[in-house]
């Protein structure tokens, strides 16, 4: 049992040396669909409360500036276990049509207390003793198993998917729009830049991730996670004959772009 072993780590156990050594597990990294899953979230991210670090709506999303928490209550210990301690059950079962209900008894309750529940594949939530309505919950669907350990707990262990997040998110966008606004504005030459691309000769892991071209149409950068992060780290190189004519303003963001990138992708960070 890896819940089990992990408890005992913490307690500590005995090395072939006699040593005891303890161990705790703070942090778990992974993409966002199983983060939200393990965390017990909501595990879609066009609907509801789509965020695991603030409480949030999917609407009020395109009305606040980043980060998406501020102003907004985030997830704290108290909140998410006055939650889930409530939970009685959760339905793992889809049936073939949304409209279809299914009953489920309460257990633990005295008599036979029945709720009747919609059931959609992509939306459900576990039902509290308190209140039926799904929303009081804030999509929050089950409680971690890993919160049963000392060292963790889903509101402060699971980490950004910097993946998704950034190299595929806010800047692949954000780059993308600065270039097609120098393009636009005839500053730089699209033709000119896809061709740098396409000639320089990248190496080693860089060569499989190549950057792919770049259009007026694209609403973000057209590569994957790792194609996007080798085009961000050469982005300063493909831009240098034009380091005149860019605007301050943008030439300073995509620097600032730049070596954020750097930093989060660091193997090692010494701070400064």
């Amino acid at each position: 049992n890896l819940i089990q072993d992990l408890k005992d780590l913490e307690k500590g156990v005995t090395s072939k040396e006699k040593e005891v050594v303890k161990a705790g597990v703070v942090i778990y990294s992974g993409d966002n669909l199983e983060l939200n899953d393990l965390g017990g979230f909501q595990y879609h991210f066009n609907g509801g409360h789509p965020c695991r670090f603030c409480l949030i709506q999917y609407n009020d999303m395109e009305n606040v500036e980043f980060p998406c928490y501020e102003g907004e209550e985030e997830w704290t210990e108290g909140l998410y276990d006055s939650i889930t301690e409530h939970f009685q059950f959760r339905m793992p079962i889809f049936l073939s049509e949304p409209e279809e209900v299914i009953d489920e008894i309460m257990p633990g309750q005295e008599g036979t207390e029945v709720a009747k529940f919609p059931l959609n594949p992509l939306e459900y939530d576990a039902i509290t003793k308190d209140d039926l309505t799904p929303s009081c919950n804030y999509g929050l669907r089950k409680s971690c198993l890993f919160n049963t350990l000392n060292s963790f707990h889903a509101t402060q262990s699971l980490c950004n998917d910097i993946f998704h997040d950034i190299l595929e998110g806010g800047m692949s966008t954000d780059v993308l729009k600065i270039i097609q606004f120098l393009s636009s504005s005839k500053i730089i030459s699209l033709d000119n830049l896809n061709g740098r691309i396409k000639d320089f000769p990248f190496r080693h892991s860089d060569k499989n991730d190549q950057p792919s071209p770049i259009t007026m149409a694209h609403m973000k950068l057209p590569g994957k996670a790792m194609s996007n992060l080798v085009f961000m780290r050469y982005l300063p190189y493909f831009l240098e004959e034009y380091a005149d004519k860019i605007p301050d303003l943008f030439l300073n963001l995509i620097l600032s772009i730049h070596e954020i990138i750097e930093r989060v992708f660091s193997y090692v960070f010494l701070g400064g």
